[in-house]
């Protein structure tokens, strides 16, 4: 009966899109690079990458507005609390939008403590010519995502 029940929940688990995913990518063409990645339920990806000791964050969606500049509010829910960061994404491209590449760094203690923190995150981009859209993930395992795409 025990194995039953660890099998159930294996394949619940695998089929949830709810956790950060940790990965070493190699596609033959350049070095080997790791990479971080958390699906919400309608598809949209939330992405970490480390770049030249950079660490990326970005959030992929087929229906992104085109901007340069883009007005984003990031909300963490920390024990039962929305907790808020305001930022301006400069970034974009192919259906993603880059967040500022410097919010994961150690300058930004409180940003990397929430974001440790969090049980979920929301994005808000407000747009200047498009309707404002909202993200939500859950963070699930993002302590041990930062720690892993930190380490080069």
């Amino acid at each position: 009966m025990r194995k039953v029940i660890l099998l159930l929940i294996l394949i619940s688990s695998s089929n949830s899109n709810a956790q950060w995913i940790v990965n070493k990518v190699d596609n033959g063409l350049d070095d080997p690079y790791k990479i971080c990645y958390n699906e919400n339920q309608y598809g949209e990806f939330l992405k970490m990458e480390n770049v030249d000791n950079q660490i990326k964050l970005y959030v992929y969606d087929t229906s992104v507005c085109i901007e340069f500049e883009i007005k984003t509010d990031i909300s963490f829910f920390i024990k039962g609390e929305w907790k808020r960061h305001h930022y301006i994404c400069n970034y974009i491209f192919e259906e993603s939008i880059e967040i500022n590449p410097d919010l994961l760094s150690k300058v930004n203690e409180s940003f990397v403590r929430d974001f440790k923190s969090s049980t979920k995150i929301k994005f808000r981009f407000n747009y200047d010519s498009c309707e404002p859209e909202i993200y939500e993930f859950d963070m699930s395992g993002s302590t041990a995502a930062l720690n892993f795409i930190s380490k080069q």
